[in-house]
This record gives structure tokens, C-alpha cells and sequence, in this order.
């Protein structure tokens, strides 16, 4: 009879441990969801950081590259028509040498 009742309560204390490990499962299941997509999350933060950057560098690149281009196109304008020396010729034009 003792036996039986130490058997019973056995019983019910495996079904109650069952149970209570169920439970936990579920919530642990819940909060491994959340932690997914906080991680995606910072995934994509990260990915949008990476293109902003890389953004921000070619824009600054594209704008020194205009820059340059304008200061040289500027220079070129500033020093008039680029004059050719005849063949033979060892000076500037104009410049008799003695």
C-alpha cells in the first residue's frame, strides 16, 4: 500500500515536471523569436550603415573629382590656345636664339 502511494506521487511528480518543462520550452521558444529578429534587425542596421558609408565616400570622391576637373579646365581656359612650335624650332616662338 505504501508502495502504491510512493508510486502515485512519483507519477504525478514526473506528469508535474513534464508539464513545468513544457512550459519553459514555450516561453524560451518566444524569446528565441524576439532575439531572431533583434538580430536581423541589427543585420540590416549594420547593412545600411555599410551602404551609407560607402555612399558618403563616393560622393565625396565624385565631388573632388569635379572639383578637379573644374580647376584644371579653369587653368587650361586662363593660359589661352596652347601654341605648337614648328618643326626644328628649340625656343619659344617669337624668341630668336643666339
Amino acid at each position: 500500500m505504501v508502495q502504491h502511494l510512493i508510486n502515485v506521487e512519483h507519477t504525478q511528480f514526473e506528469q508535474m515536471l513534464l508539464q513545468l518543462k513544457t512550459e519553459q520550452d514555450q516561453r524560451l521558444e518566444a524569446l528565441k523569436a524576439q532575439l531572431r529578429a533583434v538580430n536581423k534587425l541589427i543585420d540590416v542596421a549594420a547593412w545600411q550603415y555599410n551602404v551609407r558609408t560607402a555612399l558618403t565616400l563616393s560622393i565625396a570622391v565624385a565631388a573632388a573629382a569635379e572639383t578637379s576637373a573644374a580647376a584644371i579646365a579653369a587653368s587650361s581656359n586662363a593660359d589661352g590656345p596652347r601654341s605648337v612650335m614648328p618643326a626644328g624650332a628649340i625656343g619659344p616662338p617669337g624668341v630668336t636664339m643666339p
